[in-house]
């Protein structure tokens, strides 16, 4: 999807540090490796893509847009850009616990 928007600089942020190991130090025995490979491919055809880990209580939005899509993307097809107004709350709150930033900038 980044590729798809024309986004050069992306970061993608995952919970699960796990994850971050097994992409970036991949397991030819790991039951993923087929996936694992594909998304290692990716990354390293875009050099300015990259992985981080970042605690759950900064991925509040990730995980409710991703509890949301199998229920709202996969049955009407819809991407919200701008996101749905119901998530500003969450994205307000990963602000805050990233930068403790504040509501209104503060």
């Amino acid at each position: 999807m980044a590729a798809k928007y024309g986004s050069s600089k992306v970061i993608f942020e995952f919970d699960s540090t796990q994850c971050v190991v097994d992409i970036k130090n991949p397991n030819t025995h790991h039951p993923l490796i087929n996936i694992i490979s594909r998304i290692k491919s990716l990354m390293e055809a875009n050099r300015q893509w990259s992985i981080a880990h970042v605690s759950r209580e900064a991925n509040g939005t990730a995980d409710f847009l991703a509890k949301r899509a199998l229920t709202v993307f996969y049955k009407s097809g819809i991407l919200h850009l701008p996101p749905p107004p119901d998530v500003l709350p969450l994205l307000q709150c990963d602000l805050f616990a990233i930068w403790g930033v504040g509501v209104g900038g503060g």
